[in-house]
């Protein structure tokens, strides 16, 4: 829950390969919305102990189920 890597995920972002998943340090919408932002869309993220359902407080699992869910 420290913040992401900008410099990392900007890479990634720029990285015309695989799919790409990021993880750690995601603790806050913002920092899912600057992995969109520096990764041009193109980077997947998962979240850990920032999730409320694993003791977290920075992101509730329902609101992100909600706007990133399956569709």
């Amino acid at each position: 829950c420290a913040g992401i890597e900008t410099e990392l995920v900007a890479y990634l972002g720029r990285w015309q390969g695989l799919p790409i998943t990021y993880a750690g340090g995601i603790s806050s919408q913002q920092d899912i919305d600057q992995i969109g932002s520096l990764g041009n869309g193109s980077i997947d993220f998962t979240v850990g102990s920032a999730l409320d359902i694993f003791g977290g407080n920075g992101l509730r699992y329902e609101d992100l189920a909600r706007r990133y869910g399956e569709k």
